[in-house]
């Protein structure tokens, strides 16, 4: 017996699906896993913690474009 998931992109398909399990040629089995926000966000954190170094480096960028700006503004008389 070989296991295959497959993602339906046309409402058909659970049709088609569905008398073929009818007719016994294969079964279905729903997998359906509710995570809840908390623990979507933890298992994203545990992969993309920036160091502090990135942080560091990422808001000097932002200090700068906001001074640009600032500076752009003052220039034209805005």
């Amino acid at each position: 017996m070989k296991t295959m998931q497959v993602e339906i992109k046309d409402p058909r398909a659970v049709k088609i699906l569905s008398d073929l399990a009818d007719l016994g040629i294969i079964s279905i089995q729903s997998e359906q896993k509710e995570e809840g926000l908390l623990s979507r966000v933890n298992k994203m954190a545990e992969n993309s913690i920036p160091s502090t170094d990135d942080i560091r480096k990422e808001v000097q960028l932002v200090m700068q474009s906001i001074l640009y700006n600032n500076k752009i503004l003052k220039s034209n008389g805005l």
